[in-house]
């Protein structure tokens, strides 16, 4: 690859020349970062977005990647390619506009809106001017085809011979070619949801009809209207304006909600008092939160056009039917939650029964019941599938026979994640793909990929014959990039590859049959960008990925050899003071122990430099490009080591109920460890974690003082409290995560209430004798602001030194830029501070509430 080899060399002959200088904030805004990517369906074209990390400056780029010839539109952005790749639009301003990209015929569309081109046809095209109140349908040749004055509504049909559109309350076809104006219903007010009948013609939609919700189905072949309404003899069900269309194998999917006699608005003059009960099987906060998707819960209906038979496929709204991806297929998969769902409360394994609904009749068969996991339905229509994680195996269950059958045999690598240390059944790694007619599937593993026998019959092969497991790499299957349904032999898929130390990842193209074949891809010292890639139908690809060098976007046909596209900050990174990563590998309690430390790029042994720890549960892949940027949460590695501090990323080995004492134990191992250089100053040590790491930071500031200084964001300080707390984001109770997740109780508070006291920062504040920032939003949904005030008014009652920020109108993490800004600036003050000995700034020294947005005290 021409500009890794580039990257490489440049590196060395910038070690060679004067020192560099540091990243600094006033420059945040000249570092560079990706908006968006694009390729045409043919593989001929690429355009990608380019903005400053603030997403100011926007520009597009247009590129022919056979001749390289190239565009920059500046202050563009929503670059789209037409399925067929003959067009692509763009936004400039207030101007939508788009080429031709055979003649580069460049149109523009001042002050228009909902620019839209027909899926199959790119010819025809339509846009909506809001200052004239009328929505034009044009042809490329120039030929206004169809003015629309005041519409309500209007669709393009994916053929591009004909419209859609509600004008004047009637909704009306015409046929673009012929002519022909159709009023396909009368009394329409609204045009909702919206499918064409690509099988035999014509087209389905949701309106509102008398002011009723209302399905209209136009036939144009038989060119008659079929509306819904007339078709319903049970006034218990009622179609509404969400109601989802689809036809399929001469059938129509539609879905209606249970007519409730309840009003549909609150009554004026009604107390409003909310009852909450324990028989209740969602906590009461949670039923508000999905109150309206609880009012417009449907159930699914099929009708079949020549009986003109309504056929009920669930009964209940919280059933998930799952229709089958081939038109001949006779049944579908229906999974069930009721009667199970009150155990999320505290077991985050969703539970459900199987079942499948023969699709003519309606009739159901159970498949499993009660069982912790997802199923699917193979691409065929022939099987059910599922993990089941209490018996940590999968199952399949043929239709046809309705015979259950343990599948997967002769697998040898874990099927299931194990390395999280979670108190609950490991999930599985997923079924990669589906064979053709259903005659295989393939299975992600711990390592290598593995083909197995739906039936049973036959015992699965590895189709990376032990490759992964025997150089410790795991494949997983990555869907977008493979675009059939079902493979067949002969095929080539493609698999993300990545080492287990996460300092190597690539692809290896896997092709299933006799002899089995595979073939390794790029691989190598990089970090890939999901998303960040796409695929044409001459299976040429665009990708993004870089590692601590560099971050591109590149095209590829074989996987082997890349063209570049793009890459950032070529020239800012020339001037700066980068970075580097490596991982540390130690032992603690006859257990390795891993994480990443980063260095400043002219890291010199001789010197002694402060260290910031982050943390949270592991350390992601170690080639992740660090783009310099304002923080939501966390440090900004490339900014601190740019400045002289290196950063160090520990991975966590969990002990259920000791989850404090893990994280702490990992901590001061890791320092015993790295203590052994001289060029790490231990007098000079920072902490920094946000949410589950802010917890962590919380415990370890009560149970060492080998720290400087400690930074700790949305941090759990009681558990008990917490435990009986809500997640208000979702309206859920927070007990699953501590019985059964990431804070890793592995009990409830009645069974080990020790271990809720023990783990939790609060009961042993006054130990603390470290500074500690702390950073809470009253509007946090995940961890309760509460947590954070406990914590603060015990600190604060011990008289220790302590900062609370409180950003009011932000959630779990910052998202406002002045916000991040401000906490970025203060974050970094706090450590300057304490670890290299600069005068405190002014916030510090105190913030009174009169100066709220009036003085920053930064400096």
């Amino acid at each position: 690859m021409k500009y890794i080899l580039w990257a490489s060399g440049m590196l060395f002959c910038m070690a060679l020349q004067a020192q560099k200088k540091t990243i600094d904030f006033a420059e945040y805004a000249s570092w560079e970062t990706f908006s968006e990517r694009r390729l045409s369906s043919n593989g001929e074209w690429v355009s990608f977005g380019v903005s400053a990390n603030d997403w100011s400056n926007p520009a597009l780029y247009l590129r022919h990647l056979k001749t390289g010839k190239e565009q920059r539109f500046p202050n563009a952005k929503q670059g789209r390619f037409t399925t067929d790749s003959r067009i692509w639009s763009f936004q400039q301003g207030d101007t939508l506009a788009f080429i031709e990209l055979q003649s580069g015929q460049l149109n523009l569309l001042p002050g228009m809106k909902e620019l839209s081109f027909a899926d199959s046809n790119s010819s025809v095209y339509s846009y909506y001017s809001a200052k004239r109140d009328t929505f034009f349908v044009k042809s490329l040749a120039g030929q206004v085809l169809r003015t629309i004055i005041k519409p309500l509504a209007a669709r393009g049909k994916a053929s591009g011979k004909a419209f859609v559109y509600l004008a004047d309350n009637k909704l009306q076809y015409d046929d673009l070619a012929t002519g022909e104006s159709v009023i396909v219903a009368e009394n329409i007010t609204a045009l909702q949801q919206f499918t064409w009948n690509t099988e035999t013609g014509g087209f389905a939609c949701v309106v509102e009809r008398n002011k009723q919700p209302d399905i209209v189905w136009y036939d144009t072949g038989k060119k008659s209207t079929l509306l819904f309404s007339s078709l319903l003899k049970d006034s218990t069900w009622k179609m509404n304006l969400s109601s989802k269309l689809q036809f399929c194998g001469g059938r129509f999917f539609f879905t209606m909600n249970h007519a409730d006699s309840v009003p549909a608005q609150p009554v004026a003059d009604m107390a409003k008092v909310e009852i909450w009960s324990t028989a209740d099987e969602r906590i009461y906060p949670a039923q508000k939160k999905d109150l309206q998707r609880d009012l417009l819960a449907q159930c699914q209906f099929v009708f079949y056009p020549e009986s003109r038979q309504v056929v009920q496929l669930s009964k209940d709204p919280s059933e998930d039917l799952k229709l089958p991806a081939v038109k001949t297929a006779t049944h579908a998969l229906l999974v069930a939650s009721l009667g199970y769902r009150h155990l999320l409360q505290w077991d985050p394994v969703a539970r459900h029964d199987f079942y499948v609904v023969d699709l003519a009749s309606g009739n159901r068969t159970l498949v499993a019941k009660n069982i912790g996991g997802e199923a699917s339905l193979s691409p065929a229509g022939k099987y059910v599938t599922w993990f089941d994680r209490d018996r940590q195996q999968y199952h399949s269950w043929n239709i046809a026979t309705s015979v259950n059958t343990v599948i997967g045999k002769g697998i040898t690598d874990p099927l299931a994640e194990k390395e999280a240390f979670l108190p609950q059944p490991a999930e599985s790694f997923g079924i990669a793909a589906w064979k053709k007619e259903d005659a295989a599937l393939l299975f992600n593993t711990a390592y290598d990929v593995w083909e197995a026998d739906p039936a049973g019959k036959m015992p699965a092969t590895c189709l990376t014959d032990g490759y992964g497991r025997k150089n410790n790499i795991r494949l997983s299957f990555y869907a977008p990039l493979n675009t059939e349904a079902a493979y067949q032999t002969g095929d080539t898929l493609l698999f993300i590859a990545e080492n287990t130390n996460k300092t190597e990842s690539g692809f290896f193209a896997v092709m299933p049959g006799t002899p089995r074949k595979w073939e390794k891809k790029i691989y190598g010292n990089y970090a890939f960008a999901f998303p960040g890639m796409d695929i044409a139908s001459d299976r040429s690809l665009v990708l993004s990925f870089g590692n601590t060098s560099f971050y591109g976007f590149f095209h590829t046909r074989d996987m082997l050899h890349f063209d570049t596209l793009y890459v950032l900050n070529k020239q800012m990174q020339q001037k700066h003071n980068w970075y580097t990563s490596e991982v540390v590998e130690w032992q603690w309690q006859g257990k390795a122990q891993r994480g990443v430390l980063y260095k400043p790029e002219n890291f010199n042994p001789q010197v002694k430099y402060p260290m910031i720890t982050f943390i949270y549960e592991d350390y992601g892949n170690i080639n992740t490009y660090v783009n310099p940027n304002w923080s939501a949460s966390f440090i900004d590695f490339a900014h601190y080591t740019s400045n002289g501090y290196l950063v160090f990323v520990p991975r966590v080995r969990y002990t259920t109920g000791k989850p404090g004492e893990s994280a702490l134990q990992t901590m001061l191992s890791a320092i015993d460890h790295l203590a052994k250089n001289k060029w790490l100053d231990t007098a000079r040590l920072g902490l920094q974690g946000h949410s589950w790491g802010g917890y962590e930071a919380a415990y370890i500031a009560t149970r060492t003082n080998r720290f400087k200084a400690i930074a700790a964001g949305a941090t759990v300080s009681d558990m008990i409290s917490a435990y009986g707390s809500l997640r208000t984001n979702l309206g859920e109770s927070r007990q699953w995560i501590y019985e059964k997740n990431q804070s890793r109780i592995g009990a409830s508070l009645w069974e080990n209430q020790a271990a809720y006291i023990s783990n939790s920062p609060l009961f042993a504040a006054d130990r603390i004798r470290t500074p500690l920032l702390l950073m809470h939003n009253e509007k946090d949904g995940i961890v309760p602001f509460a947590q954070s005030i406990e914590f603060y008014s015990a600190l604060k009652r011990l008289n220790k030194k302590a900062w609370l920020l409180n950003y009011p109108e932000e959630n779990h993490v910052l998202s406002n830029p002045k916000n991040k800004k401000d906490f970025t600036m203060r974050l970094y003050g706090f450590f300057e501070h304490y670890l290299k000995g600069r005068p405190a700034p002014q916030w510090m020294n105190g913030m009174p509430a009169k100066w709220e947005g009036r003085v920053k005290g930064w400096l």
